[in-house]
């Protein structure tokens, strides 16, 4: 039950971070296109790490 919890939250903040940055509701998208939202998320977020390390 806990690992479905945190597979749970994990989601969420997946979701809020797609709707924080992308602006976008993640709830209206399919499968296939949230996936590729989150890629373009995880590809956003690394790239401001390094930009804040510089």
């Amino acid at each position: 039950m806990r690992l479905l919890f945190e597979w749970i939250e994990e989601f969420r903040k997946v979701n809020i971070s797609l709707q924080y940055y992308l602006h976008i509701n993640p709830y209206e998208l399919e499968l296939n296109e949230w996936a590729r939202k989150v890629k373009e998320l995880e590809w956003i977020r690394q790239e401001e790490a390094k930009a804040n390390k510089t």
